[in-house]
């Protein structure tokens, strides 16, 4: 019984070791911050989305400061997801991709990506 408990504890041990090790090859980079003109950005991610057309929505020209790279990768992923949901066999028909900017007001009068 206590050889097994050893093998078990050494086990857990390994398999701590390997997801700290994975967990750092994980993390993401820290973001390289410019300013960066989100329109075109949302065009290039929503055009690499081959299985159906992602129309893209005109709207305001907004422009961050943030990293161009982590910002298209979360656009492709949110597209690649939207793409899933509407090629979903089980439904009755098939959906369609939209994706756009806007702007609102906060209460104090300034304008922001919305």
């Amino acid at each position: 019984m206590q050889q097994g408990l050893r093998v078990i504890e050494n086990r857990v041990w390994s398999l701590n070791r390997f997801m700290q090790a994975y967990t750092r090859l994980a993390r993401m980079p820290a973001p390289t911050r410019s300013r960066i003109e989100v329109g075109p950005l949302v065009q290039r991610a929503a055009s690499l989305e081959s299985r159906l057309t992602v129309k893209t929505l005109p709207g305001p020209s907004v422009t961050i400061d943030a990293d161009p790279d982590q910002l298209e990768q979360l656009l492709i992923n949110l597209i690649r997801n939207a793409a899933d949901a509407s090629l979903d066999a089980s439904l009755k028909h098939l959906g369609s991709v939209e994706i756009g900017l806007a702007r609102y007001r906060t209460q104090r009068g300034n304008f922001h990506p919305r």
